[in-house]
């Protein structure tokens, strides 16, 4: 806000609060890297990682895998719920709002077997909750799968995801059990 007799300005209440939401957001980058790198080494796959940000899942960072061809998403980008390994996790573990909400559509079919139907989404997410992870097989991207495993927070609330994308001969459905280990 600004002083009316200097007319200088000074730090109001909502960038103290936009401050702190930042700032936990690098802190759970932080806490992920060491994760995300030990996921590269021991898979050869591209890693990420996402977090719930302004009501959408949101790609912090990403680590290229080993491969000959590999696959990327831009840190930055926002990714469907509906289509994503990444959004399937919000749906089952974030606000218990979110999923009503995106169920009720449009949902895009970026292939053919996209799920693009409020049973089947409500179906994919209630089995992500029961296996405790998400893999979209084709979903995006024909031959393209990712497998992603929710990270909790102290308090044991939901904060974002990590998972290994890339080819569906690499990252088979149902994903191997080395995998699901890691």
């Amino acid at each position: 806000r600004q002083d009316a007799e200097s007319e200088r300005y000074e730090i109001a209440i909502k960038l103290m609060t936009l401050g702190d939401a930042v700032r936990e957001r690098f802190d759970l980058l932080a806490a992920m890297r060491p994760q995300m790198s030990r996921l590269r080494e021991q898979t050869s796959q591209t890693v990420t990682a996402s977090a719930f940000i302004d009501g959408a899942v949101v790609v912090l960072e990403f680590l290229h895998g080993r491969n000959l061809i590999e696959f990327g998403v831009k840190p930055g980008a926002r990714l469907d719920y509906h289509a994503t390994a990444h959004g399937l996790l919000a749906l089952a573990f974030g606000p218990p709002e979110l999923l009503p909400t995106v169920a009720k559509g449009p949902l895009k079919a970026w292939t053919s077997v996209t799920i693009t139907s409020e049973e089947g989404l409500i179906a994919a997410v209630e089995q992500v909750r029961r296996q405790g992870w998400a893999s979209a097989p084709d979903q995006l991207m024909l031959g393209v799968n990712a497998l992603a495993a929710p990270v909790f927070d102290h308090r044991g609330d939901w904060c974002g995801g990590l998972a290994l994308v890339g080819s569906a001969q690499f990252i088979t459905d149902p994903p191997a059990q080395q995998q699901l280990d890691e």
